[in-house]
């Protein structure tokens, strides 16, 4: 054990010395006296939309670009998306609580009866402000409406507001959610209707005067430090589209960027050489929603920059960022802390033919995202029926005999080949649905026949040896950085932006439940194949006890996994599996120990993250968070996690996988009489590893937003390795 506690000491001692981020490249700016912050809002486009304009497709090449999460506290919600622009974190906001007017006589006097505030220097008001807080206030992610706008004026920053997406019924100037301070105020602007003129063959009739805002833009430019401009026309005709055919909406949208391309070229021209302009989607059209294009474009420039692509330390993927990214680099622009914020500056890294690369990254991100739940629904009922027709297969094992128990055989070796077609299949590029099913099918085809034939008299091999090659190739993708992981549609979507980097739930549960089954077989396989001296015992122990602290650091280490409610799990699981395998009783104090050992170890995770590592992974961006903000962060943690929890629960086909797999197993321990007896004297090892699992999914469901999943993906290798052993068993008999 001591020798365990000092390789584990090493080990984690060696990757924090490898371990070295640079981030010196995030767009920071100490000196930022009289340099301005320009973000042009053109909502409901895409990079192809951009690219097609005239001037942006120069501006594009000449700046950085990267996709954008749009999500917010409310999933996809427009008027949510710009609040989370200017606020750092997951945001709530509706049209009704973003009534943006000009200051006047009335409008004074209800924003003081409503807030009890003066107006003093503010030429742009939120009426609605007390009901925006409201709405954050219950909210889970505890944002702070206006935080953007209060640290820029509160330094002696001023910020400003130009137009509006107004239609003939309701007024939309979501813009000035990015602009306000907490107290709804912004310095300068215009957001009237001044700014548009009728047209008849404009959608709703209206369109903006795109002289009058760039005088606009003239007139507050040497007044404010940071200012939104929003493009009015784009936000109208996808409102309108609903209206149009298909044909007249390209026609219109065509027209209309036109415009917007020559309003952009003269704001190129109008700002300062040692100024920052950023093109801003906040959120996607219609069309793009609908066919599961929802990352969103961004482009940066600044006068003689490379072009190049962004990053941060929010997604840690090349040309993929948050949109609670977007207020940390502003507020980095102009020296400021951001550390209130969730999200990250913007981190610049230089290529070439950057756009080239975003499409590609867009193609691939999309493709995965749509096969997504199709391929992952039809693994889960393969899943289902493999373990019906195993318990069949025992049930009624004078009817099932001979072939149809190899055809189970197959299946059952299928669950873990399964896993590692989708780990491999992003080493192909982009692939079809029919391409991935086709491929996915003959791997796990030809895959199950050799381990089934293989070792045919030695079931428990078979077991061993592919879910070895599982658990090694996860392990070698996690040290190089994941890229099988991210790309793989069993992996986490970037799209839908609930983890970007690390190791996602269904895979921490695949590699917990994998590392106990390889660790345990392997004990049984050792102690059947050699003369089991104390002197082998002890070393076989030592492999098993560094195999298990190495996939910890795998799942925890900040720059490896990252996954903390995994770290939590696997501790727990693996430290229950060394205890019953070293014959110690689970009493309170056995589990005491387990918890403060757990606790200790996610305490060492996070110190290395806190205090050593430059870039900062979710443990130690949380806890940053509670220091900073107090110990209500911790409770919408908690709050949200549990709600995620609860509905993923409800929603998600890996509750059916768990619930059967568990209902079948529990069936077998009284049918057929004996059976589950047999298997477990013969295999003590394993068994202690099946319950070592069990433990996994009750730890893993009570420690992860999404449980369920880490629990179903561990479960499958206790469901397959005892059904497979059984029916093999079995049939040996026979």
């Amino acid at each position: 054990m001591k020798r365990c506690r000092v390789a584990i000491f090493i080990l984690v001692a060696i990757l924090t010395i490898m371990v070295k981020v640079d981030s010196s490249e995030a767009l920071e700016n100490n000196d930022a006296n009289g340099k301005k912050f320009v973000m042009l809002i053109v909502n409901n486009v895409n990079f192809a939309d951009l690219y097609n304009m005239k001037y942006t497709r120069k501006l594009i090449e000449d700046s950085y670009i990267s996709l954008m999460n749009s999500r917010s506290a409310t999933g996809y919600n427009a008027t949510s998306a710009y609040a989370t622009l200017g606020w750092g974190t997951r945001a709530v906001a509706s049209e009704e609580s973003s009534t943006f007017a000009h200051t006047n006589n009335k409008n004074a006097s209800i924003y003081y009866r409503r807030t009890g505030n003066k107006l003093i220097g503010s030429e742009i008001i939120n009426i609605n402000i007390n009901k925006l807080i409201s709405q954050n206030h219950k909210g889970s992610f505890g944002a702070t409406p206006g935080l953007l706008g209060e640290i820029l004026t509160t330094n002696g920053y001023k910020t400003a507001v130009i137009g509006n997406s107004d239609t003939d019924e309701k007024e939309s100037r979501n813009a000035g959610l990015i602009t306000m301070n907490k107290k709804g105020m912004i310095n300068y602007g215009d957001v009237s209707n001044f700014l548009t003129k009728a047209d008849n063959n404009s959608p709703f009739g209206i369109k903006t005067n795109y002289k009058l805002m760039l005088q606009q833009l003239k007139n507050n430019y040497e007044l404010a430090d940071f200012i939104v401009i929003e493009m009015g026309d784009i936000s109208r005709l996808n409102k309108y589209s609903v209206n149009l055919s298909s044909k007249i909406y390209a026609s219109q949208k065509t027209q209309v960027l036109v415009e917007i391309d020559l309003f952009i070229n003269y704001v190129v021209d109008l700002i300062s050489d040692d100024s920052a302009l950023m093109i801003v989607t906040p959120f996607p059209s219609n069309l793009d929603l609908q066919s599961g294009n929802r990352l969103t474009p961004i482009v940066l420039y600044i006068h003689g920059m490379e072009a190049g692509i962004l990053t941060s330390d929010t997604t840690r993927q090349k040309g993929i960022v948050a949109n609670i990214d977007i207020a940390p680099t502003i507020l980095s622009f102009f020296g400021l802390p951001h550390e209130k914020m969730i999200g990250n500056p913007l981190i610049k890294l230089t290529k070439h033919e950057n756009i080239y690369y975003i499409k590609d990254l867009n193609n691939r991100v999309v493709n995965t995202s749509r096969q997504r739940f199709g391929v992952l629904y039809s693994f889960a009922l393969y899943q289902i029926v493999a373990s019906i027709l195993a318990f069949l297969c025992i049930i009624y094992k004078n009817r099932f005999k001979g072939i149809y128990k190899t055809y189970v055989s197959y299946m059952l070796l299928g669950n873990i080949f399964a896993i590692i077609g989708l780990l491999l299949l992003p080493l192909l590029g982009k692939i079809d649905l029919t391409s991935t099913y086709v491929l996915l099918v003959s791997f796990i085809f030809v895959s199950s026949i050799i381990f089934h034939n293989l070792f045919r008299k030695e079931p428990i091999k078979a077991i061993m040896y592919s879910s070895s090659i599982l658990v090694l190739v996860l392990a070698v993708d996690i040290v190089l950085g994941q890229y099988l992981i991210t790309n793989s549609i069993l992996g986490y979507d970037s799209i839908i932006g609930a983890r970007y980097y690390g190791i996602g739930n269904e895979f921490a549960g695949i590699l917990i439940g994998g590392t106990i089954i390889v660790a345990t077989s392997f004990l049984e396989i050792r102690k059947r194949e050699s003369a089991f001296n104390l002197r082998i015992e002890a070393r076989t122990t030592l492999i098993v006890n560094l195999m298990f602290a190495l996939v910890i650091i795998l799942l925890g280490f900040p720059a490896f996994g990252a996954n903390v409610g995994a770290t939590i799990t696997s501790f727990s699981a693996f430290l229950y599996v060394i205890f019953k395998l070293n014959k110690v009783g689970m009493s309170v104090k056995a589990i005491l120990l387990i918890f403060l050992l757990t606790i200790s170890g996610i305490a060492i995770f996070l110190c290395i993250d806190y205090l050593v590592l430059d870039r900062k992974s979710h443990l130690a961006a949380s806890f940053e968070q509670i220091l900073l903000n107090g110990p209500q962060v911790a409770y919408q943690i908690v709050q949200r996690k549990i709600a995620a929890n609860l509905r993923i629960v409800r929603i998600t086909v890996w509750s059916r996988v768990m619930i059967l797999a568990l209902l079948i197993l529990g069936v077998l321990l009284y049918r057929p009489i004996g059976v589950a007896k047999t298997l477990l004297n013969k295999y003590p090892h394993m068994a202690i590893g099946w319950s070592g699992i069990l433990v996994s999914c009750v730890i893993g469901f009570m420690f992860n937003d999404s449980g369920i999943i880490i629990a179903a993906t561990s479960v499958i290798f206790l469901s397959t390795s005892m059904l497979y052993l059984i029916i093999n068993d079995k049939e040996k008999a026979n």
